[in-house]
């Protein structure tokens, strides 16, 4: 086996690589370092370097077959002296290991499971082998995980099982575009076990600000369901109606009720550990004419008035009797079986707000073809023989070839439908289809690989499609040379258009050529979405001025579907309480957006989150919903504008800030009104007292009395000046959050988690949120900060600490209690660190250990009391490039 001294990278190093490279040792301080980077980032060149200075045998896991690859290439084009040859340095072979050894996360799962493992790109056998001990013997000391975001599917707990079986000291590289941002705190906890916090985040605004990625905006789309599929919700909204009638007509909610409002009404335990679902009750109760006590409601809300009554609060509502002890048996059962016999149960649930099969009908409502068909006409216009567009889904469906060159109905979406849907409306574009089992080309094709590609039958065998212009395509060989073929003719323009599926083109495809990718796929999930949209924010040297436009696809249910007259109420009042309503697929697209980054649409600046693209507001009407579509069109038609967008805002540091916004409300009422004016009037007097000493003293003749004074005045100066540090501590509610920030910051650097020269900014960021950052801080002290942020300043939960400010009485304010973040809280020192501090410049507190009786019961008094629960407002995380005043 030969070794590192041999191996050096032949190239220069961009400069956030270095930066990353700079800080190794640091990082490295736990075993484990984790980077983020976007696709395109040259993330492979950095584990290459980074397994070389480690100097230890490795093992690197990729999720396919391609990815694992890209190594190898990578590898002798940079690393290999010139000559060796790569066998001698490289294997993706278990059986036959050398210095890098690159394999799937398939091959390990075979080794560990004892299983044979098929999947689309390879079929592996390692059920032979025993890992652990072939990894002790060949000395390997280093593992990389690429792409470590899989470990949420089928492979984690064999990765999981990997990472803790191997030595100790064995050092994991974690490389990644997409960490599973949107997981459960679970799932959340189980990565970074694997692969410790995020330590270096190399992000999109400082690749484009580089020219390693181009500029980019995301557009969303909206359509509105078919004809016969609003049939279908409606139909299942009208089932969902008679049984809630039906239930009202039972003596059960009534007994619920009184439940409630008598025994259940003092339990603070019952109430604030369930109270979502209490307010979903009292909803209900509304709507069935049950009167609710507008000194309840404010208990459990923040307001005199409930939330407006939904489907999904009924839903709630329902599965909460059936789940508690608010209902006997005999009721449960009856429950039961009103929404069994109208098809309302789902997986032993009550589902009223559509079941998942209607939320799939959503997701792939046929009228996203619609969609589909309009915007590349848009792009076709604009781009012409330019475009290179990719539109990515989830199925083939090689079954309705039968509908291609036919007038028949489309009836799904997929490779097939999509392809021919286009294929009708755009003759003289040239359109191509491609997944693993069926790639469809123009006939005409057939011909430029004979002649340039010198194919022959036993290449290529082609079957054409009667009626069209089309053909099945056969090449010799796996999904890998077929890739490599498509990718040719795309980038060379025999197609412009490219339909594919996820799985094959997804992830790993490198095609710089794409400026227009349409993400036809329907998972919800960031990391997959994040991967597909990767494929076209790539350079392209061929096309310097390259833009690309992402077109996200969403369905809206029609308002009328929505405003039927549940349980007596009034159309009036139903259009009020549904004009807003954007469907299950529009939030599930705003929960992508989260860690999307891009231009804002009419504000400067570089962020996350889809109110970014501002023109997308309620109601979700058919009149506003063109408006909001030719709105979009007409902006996706000025790609100068975005190039410009992305230009003014990544000058200078183009880092990305972790931003936390938070509202107003959230603003701890450290001092009331009374408490300033007493605060003020103390220090009022103390300056009558200050300067009734300076004159005594002044006058007098005795140089003790002359002492005296000097010391007093000194000592009640200081005095003072803390009381007035407090008041302008607090004076504004941007007061107010810093101050608690920077107490943080403290703790959390007294605690040895930052270690950076950072500091706090916060601005209005308008007249309703403040937006707080930790500037100068490393991404992995941006995160642990704001998630100590908004631990504090959200509503009580179940912290190990509490502080609850002391009144003017020295007794606990319960109203103005905060949960002492996690992290801080972990050990007795840290609370009392962040209690001293909070002291200092906010007045006096009391820490409270809630681990045992008497902290429970405190709990429960914060929680039923506590101002930040009250004023319970989301406060948001998102990314951000920010011009900082």
């Amino acid at each position: 086996m030969e070794n590192f001294e041999q191996l050096s990278f032949r190239g220069t190093f961009r400069d956030y690589q270095q930066r990353v490279l700079d800080n190794v040792e640091t990082h490295m301080k736990d075993n484990k370092i984790n980077i983020v980077a976007a696709p395109g980032s040259g993330k492979t060149i950095l584990g290459l370097e980074l397994i070389c200075r480690l100097k230890s045998p490795c093992l690197i896991f990729s999720p396919t077959v391609t990815i694992r690859d890209q190594w190898g290439e990578r590898f002798v084009d940079f690393f290999v002296p010139e000559g060796e040859d790569l066998e001698n340095y490289y294997s993706s072979n278990l059986k036959r290991l050398a210095l890098l050894n690159s394999i799937t996360y398939q091959a390990m799962y075979s080794a560990l499971s004892k299983v044979k493992v098929e999947t689309e790109d390879e079929v592996v056998d390692y059920s032979d082998i025993d890992l652990f001990k072939l990894v002790k013997e060949q000395g390997i000391k280093t593992i990389c995980l690429d792409e470590a975001h899989h470990l949420q599917n089928e492979w984690q707990k064999s990765l999981e099982m990997f990472i803790k079986g191997v030595d100790k000291e064995v050092k994991v590289i974690s490389l990644t575009a997409t960490p599973p941002y949107d997981a459960s705190p679970a799932e959340w906890q189980r990565y970074q076990a694997t692969c410790g916090d995020i330590d270096e985040e190399i992000s999109v605004p400082e690749l484009v600000k580089t020219n390693t990625l181009c500029p980019h905006q995301d557009f969303v789309y909206l359509n509105f369901p078919t004809e016969s599929e609003i049939k279908n919700f409606k139909t299942y909204k009208d089932r969902a109606k008679q049984a809630i009638e039906e239930l009202k007509a039972t003596p059960i909610p009534k007994a619920v009720y009184d439940k409630i409002m008598s025994t259940k009404k003092q339990d603070y335990d019952f109430l604030y550990t369930n109270a979502k679902d209490i307010v979903s009750l009292l909803v209900l109760f509304e709507e069935f004419d049950f009167k609710v006590e507008r000194k309840f409601k404010k208990m459990l809300t923040t307001k005199s008035m409930l939330p407006k009554f939904s489907l999904a609060h009924a839903e709630r509502a329902i599965n909460f009797m059936l789940d508690s002890e608010l209902t006997l048996e005999e009721e449960k059962l009856e429950i039961t079986s009103i929404f069994k016999k109208y098809s309302l149960i789902e997986k032993r649930k009550v589902a009223l707000d559509l079941n998942e099969k209607l939320r799939k009908q959503l997701y792939t409502s046929m009228g996203k073809l619609d969609s589909i068909e309009e915007i590349v006409t848009s792009e076709v216009a604009c781009l012409d023989k330019k475009l290179r567009m990719l539109i990515l889904t989830d199925y083939i469906k090689k079954e309705s070839l039968k509908d291609v060159g036919t007038t028949n109905e489309i009836t799904n979406i997929s490779i097939v439908s999509i392809f021919e849907t286009l294929r009708r409306k755009f003759g003289k574009v040239k359109i191509g289809a491609l997944s693993g089992t069926l790639v469809i080309l123009p006939t005409e094709l057939k011909k430029h690989f004979e002649e340039k590609e010198k194919m022959t039958s036993k290449d290529l065998s082609i079957k054409e499609i009667p009626n069209t212009k089309y053909a099945i395509y056969n090449f010799k060989g796996g999904n890998k040379r077929k890739v490599q073929i498509v990718s040719k003719i795309f980038k060379e323009g025999l197609i412009t258009i490219l339909v594919g599926t996820k799985s094959l083109l997804g992830e790993g495809w490198d095609s710089p050529c794409i400026n227009s990718l349409i993400l036809a796929s329907f998972v919800g999930s960031f990391m997959l979405s994040n991967q597909m949209r990767g494929r076209a924010i790539r350079i392209n040297k061929d096309d310097p001025n390259k833009v690309s436009n992402i077109w996200h696809l969403a369905t809206v249910e029609p308002e009328y579907i929505l405003q039927d007259n549940f349980i007596k109420r009034k159309i009036a009042k139903a259009t009020e309480v549904y004009s807003d309503v954007k469907s299950c697929d529009l939030e599930m697209l705003e929960r992508r957006f989260e860690c999307f980054v891009g231009p804002n649409y009419t504000q400067e600046g570089i962020e996350s989150g889809l109110d970014r693209i501002t023109h997308i507001k309620p109601p979700y009407s058919e009149e506003n919903v063109n408006k909001i579509n030719a709105k979009t069109l007409e902006i996706s038609k000025d790609r100068e504008k975005t190039k410009t967008l992305w230009k003014n805002q990544t000058t200078g540091d183009a880092r990305t800030f972790l931003e936390t916004d938070i509202p107003k409300e959230k603003r701890v009422r450290a001092f009331t009104f009374q408490n300033i004016l007493l605060q003020a009037l103390i220090s009022f007097g103390m300056g009558l007292v200050i300067y009734l000493i300076y004159y005594t003293a002044l006058n007098s003749k005795n140089i003790i009395v002359i002492a005296g004074g000097i010391v007093a005045i000194v000592l009640l100066i200081g005095y003072s000046a803390k009381i007035i540090d407090k008041i302008l501590s607090h004076i504004t509610p941007k007061a107010s959050i810093k101050t608690l920030a920077k107490a943080i910051l403290h703790t959390l650097k007294f605690m040895d988690e930052v270690q950076s020269n950072c500091f706090v900014k916060i601005k209005a960021k308008d007249t309703n949120k403040f937006t707080i950052i930790l500037a100068g801080a490393t991404t992995k002290e941006e995160n642990i900060f704001n998630t100590a942020i908004t631990e504090l300043l959200s509503p009580i939960d179940n912290p190990r600490y509490i502080l609850a400010k002391k009144n003017i009485f020295k007794e606990p304010d319960k109203r103005n209690s905060l949960a002492c973040p996690s992290i801080i809280g972990q050990k007795k020192e840290y609370a009392e660190e962040f209690y001293k501090e909070l002291q200092k410049h906010t007045g006096k507190y009391l820490l409270v250990y809630t681990r045992n009786e008497e902290g429970r019961k405190f709990i429960l008094d914060c929680r039923k009391n506590s101002y930040i629960t009250l004023n319970h407002k989301q406060i948001d995380k998102k990314h951000k490039v920010s011009n900082w005043e």
